[in-house]
């Protein structure tokens, strides 16, 4: 990981009226990830860690209905993620000479088009985005909300702070850059 530190932040799907809250912690070969689905008067909660240097990946959920866990070998979870991966293609991200603050801090807007949508984007100054990385500890494939992250991922570095398209919104609402005290 080139990230490290903490994160927060949301995901909000517009038309299905559904939140997701995520928080995010990780160094140089680790990572945590808990996020919580609320909507549809549901709420499920997923924590998520890796461990690179051991290749292990723990997921664990609860809900209503009951908890579940799993363990894998990391390699096993990120099979499919080559065939989901979002290519950051720098040249069809165009830069806009606007700035808009999020977090108090000033953010350059710039955007890309994908298939008939546009996603904006407000990138900080941070110059690495543990979204670039995910790729290599979290898995992407299927309809997941882990799929947002490789949205995010797919504009590079710097970090992004806020996207937004027509009915997704993603929006960070904490960083803390350096190392932390694990979750």
């Amino acid at each position: 990981n080139r990230f490290i530190g903490t994160y927060k932040g949301s995901i909000r799907l517009v038309e299905k009226d559904q939140r997701v809250d995520f928080s995010g912690w990780a160094d140089s070969t680790k990572v945590t990830m808990v996020m919580t689905l609320t909507g549809q008067g549901k709420k499920t909660t997923i924590t998520y860690l890796a461990d690179m240097r051991t290749n292990t990946a723990i997921m664990a959920a609860s809900d209503d209905r009951g908890k579940a866990a799993n363990i894998n070998a990391l390699r096993d979870i990120l099979l499919l993620n080559p065939m989901m991966r979002i290519p950051v293609e720098r040249n069809a991200v165009v830069p806009t000479k606007r700035t808009r603050k999020v977090m108090g801090i000033t953010c350059t807007e710039r955007y890309k088009l994908e298939g008939s949508d546009t996603l904006w984007v407000y990138a900080s100054n941070i110059a690495h985005s543990p979204f670039v990385d995910a790729w290599n500890w979290m898995p992407m494939a299927g309809e997941s909300f882990f799929m947002a992250f490789g949205l995010l991922g797919s504009f590079g570095d710097p970090m992004p702070f806020l996207l937004t398209t027509e009915d997704l919104v993603i929006e960070l609402t904490e960083v803390k850059q350096g190392p932390q005290a694990p979750p």
